[in-house]
């Protein structure tokens, strides 16, 4: 459950970031994945 978790963390974080590379919005988009990540992957540890 955890790998499908973490792999589709990582197509979201990583297909937005090709798509939109110049963009100036890219930063804001990666804060937020980030924050979500970082939420997801605390709430992982939790669980073990």
């Amino acid at each position: 459950m955890k790998t499908t978790v973490f792999a589709a963390l990582v197509a979201l974080i990583a297909a937005p970031t090709v798509a939109s590379a110049m963009n100036a919005d890219q930063q804001v988009h990666n804060d937020k994945a980030r924050a979500i990540f970082l939420q997801l992957a605390a709430e992982s540890k939790e669980d073990e």
